[in-house]
Order: C-alpha cells, then sequence, then structure tokens
C-alpha cells in the first residue's frame, strides 16, 4: 500500500480527531473553572466578559496562520498528522523547518509527495534515541 494512502487514512483520522477533541474538551473545561473561579471571587461579569473576548481573539487570530501552514503541510505530509501536531504545538516555524530538514536528510529534495516513502516519513533522533514523524 503507498505510504500517502496509509497516512490518509480513516484510523489515522480518528486517532487525530480523538487527541485533537480531548485537547478542546480540556480547553473547555479551564474555561469554565476559570470563569466559576472569576465569580466565586466577586469579579463582575462584564470583566470577565471582556476578557473571555480578548482572549479568543489572542488565540483565533495566530490560529489563521496555523490553518495556512496546515493546508500547506498538507500537501506533503497529508492531513491528519500535521493538523493534529499544529493543533497542539502551534509553532508553525518549528514544523516546517524540521519537515524539511528532516525530508533532506533522508535524500528527498525537499518536501515532495511523489518522493515520500515510509523511511523518509520517519527519521531517527539519534539524540533522544526514539524515531520522528515528519
Amino acid at each position: 500500500m503507498n505510504i500517502l494512502r496509509q497516512l490518509n487514512s480513516l484510523p489515522l483520522y480518528a486517532v487525530c480527531c480523538t487527541i485533537i477533541l480531548l485537547v478542546i474538551i480540556l480547553c473547555i473545561v479551564f474555561i469554565l473553572k476559570s470563569y466559576r473561579t472569576g465569580l466565586k471571587i466577586g469579579m463582575d461579569k462584564s470583566v470577565l466578559k471582556n476578557v473571555m473576548i480578548s482572549s479568543a481573539s489572542f488565540t483565533i487570530i495566530p490560529s489563521i496562520s496555523i490553518l495556512l501552514g496546515v493546508i500547506a503541510l498538507s500537501g506533503t505530509l497529508v492531513i491528519p498528522l500535521p493538523w493534529m501536531r499544529l493543533s497542539i504545538i502551534g509553532a508553525l516555524h518549528y514544523e516546517t523547518t524540521v519537515a524539511e530538514i528532516a525530508a533532506t536528510s533522508t535524500g528527498m529534495s525537499g518536501l515532495v509527495a511523489s518522493e515520500m516513502t515510509a523511511q523518509s516519513y520517519t527519521s531517527y533522533c539519534h539524540d533522544c534515541n526514539v524515531y520522528r514523524t515528519l
């Protein structure tokens, strides 16, 4: 089976969706706990609402560039893993640079989907003694 077909399979989407859903649930739990704690210590609801709006804007606006990174990396690395990694870590500059370095170190001419193999998709980290995905 082609490596890109395996990486774009339903089980991989299920695993990535489950992990992202858990992160979303944790965010909602912490929002609710923070709001309730704010009310408990006597903060005004309008102040809490303003804090939530400003926090949401500082979260959503930078995520637009991360979404563009997911779209850019999905051409080579398919959608599930870049989507999961960038949803959790959110370091677009790190992910694109490391993916490019790992691809060229395995003999690819860059992040080219037609050159993708199972060996080039995973790279061995000698410092940490583990395999890492692009």
